[in-house]
């Protein structure tokens, strides 16, 4: 089966929202999904990003679902690990838990989204030389520390990880080395002096989700 890695451009007809609501790795729970597009809703976010693993190979039953949630809300979603392995899985075995409107939406999911000044994807960036590997490899610090350096986008938000991180550079002995620091939560951070930076979003599936301004360049890291 042939590995789809296709990188998508956001395109918004109105004006550029002030807020966008990010959230990973629900896991195959329909009940986080939908707290959190209610949650960053009602915080004014009127675009809606999920860095994947939208689904969990463990519990297949629960695919539809979680796709339809996303569907009808209208969010931006990236290709993660979990939602390749369904496809693997399922993909033309008609009559088992995964309908195929399902599978092919699975399929047909970008590994990276691209808007404004930042890169949305599942964990590493790198989806084209790397293919599934980049959904399924975490990002350690000197792979943090090689993309940082090597004039990236201003943000890159990435899942996978579960845990809120926010990545970036520090001058030290004159000397560019990494930093991190883990974002309050539902506490605003000016992360505009940090850019450029990875901002690992944290788990749906453990109640956290983020908010990003564009504009100001505030994130938020969001418990619901």
């Amino acid at each position: 089966m042939a590995f789809l890695c296709e990188t998508v451009q956001i395109e918004v007809e109105s004006d550029a929202p002030a807020k966008v609501g990010v959230m990973a790795d629900s896991h195959g729970e329909p009940e986080a999904l939908l707290k959190g597009v209610k949650r960053l809703s009602e915080l004014g976010c009127s675009l809606l990003i999920h860095l994947g693993d939208v689904v969990d190979s463990a519990r297949p039953e629960t695919a539809d679902t979680c796709a339809g949630v996303l569907i009808s809300h209208g969010v931006y979603t990236v290709k993660g690990n979990n939602d390749h392995q369904i496809v693997a899985s399922h993909d033309g075995r008609p009559g088992g838990p995964v309908s195929e409107q399902t599978v092919q939406w699975l399929k047909n999911l970008p590994c990276r989204l691209l808007y404004q000044k930042a890169v949305f994807v599942h964990s590493l960036p790198y989806v084209g030389r790397m293919g599934l590997s980049a959904l399924a490899r975490s990002m350690d610090p000197p792979q943090m520390l090689a993309y940082l350096s090597g004039r990236p986008a201003q943000f890159l938000f990435r899942g996978h990880s579960h845990s809120p991180l926010v990545a970036h550079l520090e001058e030290s002995d004159n000397r560019k080395k990494l930093a991190t620091l883990t974002p309050p939560q539902n506490q605003a951070l000016d992360a505009a002096p940090l850019t450029p930076c990875i901002v690992t979003c944290g788990a749906l599936s453990n109640n956290l989700c983020l908010v990003w301004e564009p504009k100001a360049g505030f994130i938020t890291s969001i418990r619901i």
